[in-house]
């Protein structure tokens, strides 16, 4: 290990100290933390700026540069985006607390003393919460609100966890409690009120999606290959539901009908535990390779392969149109340029939806941003990485390339092509 490979570690390992929520703490963001934390990631920028790249291994490299787009992506999120300003979600204390009762990524020991911890700060967290934000979105107050009535189940689950080893967290829990139920009237009284868009707009949006997405695309590459790829899949789509009920591709409604021959509800995704599983022992080499966009993407691509029946071809081509369609709805929510209506009306003509998962997806776009695009985004790119492996290896079996692309962990796709050699 040479002196640049020692100070890229010693950089990266603190930075990914800032990158992550630590045991037993709530990702509390009030004025003077968020000062804090931005000028910590100045400095990690820094810090990772002046690391010789020249002189590390190509692996290295790559990790260098996944680590400063980290620490890049959270201080644009902190200070341009702000959402702990104006987006009540962000102060919710509810997912901090829940993770530690449904991922047995610790002993139940560590997992308790984890949420004792965090639900003694809930009262004070809340506090700062009334005193950060500002002008909020409706939206997001009223799915706030909602979120934070989950909290009777949550405790419920932490108190049988204490149980379990013998831990008292009563007054935690009823503190914790009170602070949620002041917290909910608090907001209640606000949702009228609050009316900021909550759409990012052009700028910020883009912005937003080179930082999260890490691919190196604008919305309008985004939007444009989504489109393009949603008239590909709906003329196959429609050629397979005519095949399947000997019908004619002409025929009003012939995919619909197909789709509720075979049943409407999704099928358990598997892939997607199955990629995690296969990248977990890379992983652990290299814990920054982590992104969503290859995990989503990867779940969409693993599902093509094989020779699947008339039926799964269908349902596969059908996840295709609206993985497709998320991306679109997305860039155009935040692009400003479609409204609810309209929206609810492309995804059930186009996607092939009912009427409540449409307005489903219109609301989620507007809570998050840059989400939706992931699973298309991220698929693209890696059947785009396969094509240029069976070149390279003709001889090879789909198995066999695709046991390539997870040795290396789940790296944004682009980091992926670095370092296959692509």
């Amino acid at each position: 290990m040479n002196d640049a490979s020692v100070e890229f570690r010693q950089a990266a390992a603190a930075a990914a100290a800032d990158l992550s929520l630590a045991d037993g703490v709530l990702p509390d963001r009030d004025t003077e933390r968020v000062a804090d934390l931005v000028q910590s990631l100045d400095d990690h920028l820094t810090r990772l700026d002046a690391v010789d790249d020249v002189e590390l291994p190509l692996a290295e490299q790559v990790d260098l540069e996944i680590v400063r787009g980290r620490v890049a992506a959270l201080r644009f999120d902190l200070v341009d985006v702000a959402r702990h300003r104006w987006d009540p979600l962000q102060w919710s204390p509810i997912p901090a607390l829940t993770i530690l009762t449904e991922a047995e990524f610790s002993t139940v020991d560590a997992r308790v003393a984890s949420a004792k911890s965090r639900l003694a700060q809930v009262p004070e967290f809340l506090t700062h919460a009334r005193e950060t934000l500002g002008e909020m979105s409706g939206m997001h107050v009223a799915a706030a609100m909602e979120q934070l009535r989950g909290f009777p189940g949550t405790a419920a689950q932490i108190a049988q966890l204490a149980a379990e080893v013998g831990c008292d967290v009563g007054q935690e829990l009823d503190e914790a409690g009170a602070a949620v139920g002041d917290h909910l009237g608090w907001l209640n009284q606000r949702l009228a009120g609050s009316q900021r868009d909550p759409r990012l707009g052009v700028r910020l949006y883009s912005a937003a999606m080179w930082h999260h997405l890490d691919e190196q695309l604008t919305p309008v590459d985004v939007l444009a290959a989504a489109e393009d790829h949603l008239d590909v899949v709906t003329t196959q789509l429609r050629e397979c539901a005519a095949e399947y009920r000997g019908s004619a591709v002409t025929e009003r409604g012939v995919v619909r009908a197909a789709l509720d021959d075979i049943g409407r509800q999704a099928r358990p995704n598997l892939h997607l535990h199955s990629a995690t599983a296969q990248t977990a022992g890379s992983l652990d080499e290299h814990p920054f390779r982590r992104s969503e966009v290859f995990i989503a993407g990867w779940a969409v691509y693993d599902e093509q392969s094989g020779q699947p029946s008339q039926a799964i071809r269908m349902q596969q081509l059908h996840q295709q149109a609206r993985v497709a369609l998320w991306a679109i709805l997305d860039a155009r929510v935040h692009g400003g340029d479609i409204v609810e209506p309209e929206a609810v009306d492309l995804l059930i003509r186009r996607g092939f939806i009912d009427a409540k998962a449409a307005e489903d997806a219109w609301r989620r776009a507007l809570l998050t941003a840059t989400v939706l695009p992931t699973a298309f985004v991220g698929y693209r790119a890696l059947a785009s990485i396969a094509a240029d492996l069976h070149v390279l290896h003709p001889d090879w079996s789909v198995q066999q390339v695709s046991a390539l692309m997870v040795s290396q962990g789940s790296p944004g796709p682009r980091h992926l092509r670095v370092l296959l050699g692509l």
